[in-house]
């Protein structure tokens, strides 16, 4: 359903097509979660989640739940080696990712103002 939905922002069809599009000009890095059976996000939602959005909290924040509290699962042992190399890939991206501002302003004129 994520696919090809015009009517939101979780549309992987333009994500990935704007990808391939900034490559041109970019490095450009990308990922897809699908774990097929991530620590919940929230209790007994009556219906099977897996991998849905914001599901790969859990692998980059120890005990995420979406309350104010960290009350989230405690990952099981197959999970914290996946969820130790997402945390190195973020760690690497954030410290070595650059802004190309420039690029996107060219692109979007009308929302990003020189």
């Amino acid at each position: 359903m994520s696919d090809s939905r015009p009517d939101n922002g979780l549309n992987n069809c333009i994500s990935l097509q704007t990808a391939q599009l900034a490559s041109k000009h970019s490095k450009v890095h990308e990922f897809a979660f699908a774990d097929p059976t991530p620590p919940p996000l929230t209790q007994d939602p009556g219906v099977e989640m897996r991998a849905v959005h914001s599901a790969e909290l859990h692998y980059e924040f120890p005990h995420f739940s979406n309350t104010k509290r960290l009350d989230g699962p405690h990952l099981t042992a197959g999970v914290r080696k996946p969820s130790n190399q997402m945390l190195a890939y973020w760690t690497s991206f954030a410290a070595t990712a650059v802004h190309h501002c420039s690029f996107w302003r060219e692109l979007y004129p009308a929302l990003l103002s020189r």
